[in-house]
């Protein structure tokens, strides 16, 4: 890497809050891999320097939040990491509205929310992430989502222009953003809650924490929840029917405790790791669609989006980019399944009809003849092998 841009780089950093050589495993959750060429720790006037220095000497750059929701390789990432943590941290409340810079904690802000009285951040309060990330991904638990309370974002865009987005313009759905499309970086966020009694807000909180510690391996290193939910059901328990329980490669295992977790057993790898979501992916594509045919839909998009198997699904959340194609309007044409594979399928679309009549979609209606030809097709299957 360039000298010279290193000493600009400290210049800009005023001699703090940089690292050479950092090893990754210190900044994520799972504790794998391996170093960074130079990783910083910047606040809000020295993140725009940074950036500036970069692009003009050409050098790579990655962001990061607290590092709960990544696997870093075990060669580590090259040029600069910019890591989204206390200087950029500050929380403001303003009546219901509180701003928060990206890299102020969930259960900061939440805290934060309670002793002043307002709610919406209840189901955040246990989430270990900062958020800013929770932002890219729409992050959620217990039926709340960050979607439910943003106002708007404030990002940088690819030539460090400053922009402010509304919750539409977001394009929020379940565990997804525009923003890593459209490579925004989020610097700051507007949240807009209720006014509601301390002291149910946080028996809510103490609730919820005390139902993750009851049913999650919070005792190992894990990135949380490894697989995006299918449909009308839960990744974990697929995992569990699959007899994954406990599965291991290496020092990674698929936790005895809730198999949706992958945890780090002490001394995993990311490669053991990444081989563990592989196998499992695998194995439970094996078990619920043994043929491994293909589904085709149509949605609005496309004539002939592929649904290819269950582990589509089942494919890590920080790199799934799957649209959930398959349930939604007609069918065009669809292959032999056997039984198994297209009950789950029908449990799949029942959800989604009902979620659609919920919110009052105009596509319930498509729904219900995809789900009458569904049962049809469901009868049929009986004399599958």
């Amino acid at each position: 890497m360039n000298d010279q841009f290193l000493t600009e780089l400290q210049n800009v950093m005023g001699g703090s809050g940089i690292f050479m050589e950092e090893p990754m495993k210190k900044h994520t959750t799972f504790r794998v891999g391996g170093p960074a060429d130079v990783l910083v720790q910047p606040d809000e006037t020295a993140l725009a320097a940074i950036l500036a220095l970069c692009r003009q000497y050409h050098v790579s750059y990655s962001f990061i939040g607290n590092g709960s929701n990544l696997l870093v390789g075990d060669k580590g990432i090259r040029g600069v990491v910019i890591e989204m943590t206390d200087p950029m941290g500050n929380i403001e409340v303003d009546g219901t509205k509180i701003t928060a810079q990206a890299g102020a904690m969930l259960s900061k802000i939440a805290n934060t929310a309670a002793s002043n009285g307002l709610g919406g951040m209840e189901f955040a309060a246990g989430i270990p992430g900062s958020v800013g990330g929770a932002v890219v991904m729409n992050a959620g638990a217990y039926g709340g989502e960050m979607k439910d309370i943003i106002e708007k974002v404030y990002v940088l865009d690819e030539n460090g222009a400053q922009l402010e987005l509304d919750r539409d313009a977001l394009d929020l759905g379940y565990r997804h953003s525009c923003i890593p499309e459209k490579k925004y970086i989020v610097t700051k966020v507007v949240l807009e809650l209720v006014p509601r009694n301390e002291a149910e807000i946080r028996s809510e909180m103490k609730e919820l924490n005390e139902k993750r510690a009851e049913k999650q391996p919070l005792q190992y290193p894990s990135a949380g929840s490894t697989f995006k939910r299918p449909e009308g059901y839960f990744a974990g328990k697929l995992i569990m029917d699959a007899g994954l329980r406990g599965y291991q490669v290496g020092g990674a295992q698929v936790s005895e405790k809730h198999c949706g977790f992958m945890i780090n057993k002490g001394d995993a790898t990311a490669a053991d790791i990444c081989q563990l979501m592989r196998d499992v992916s695998d194995k439970v594509q094996a078990q619920y669609i043994p043929n491994k045919r293909t589904i085709y839909v149509r949605n609005g998009m496309s004539e002939n989006a592929t649904f290819h198997s269950i582990s589509r699904e089942l494919a890590c959340a920080s790199l799934d980019h799957h649209d959930g194609s398959y349930s939604r309007a007609g069918v065009s044409a669809v292959t032999a399944l056997s039984s198994k594979s297209l009950t789950w399928i029908s449990k799949s679309v029942v959800y989604r009809l009902k979620s659609s009549f919920r919110r009052g979609l105009p596509e319930a209606s498509i729904n219900l003849e995809f789900i009458l030809y569904l049962s049809a097709l469901h009868r049929r299957a009986r004399h599958f092998p």
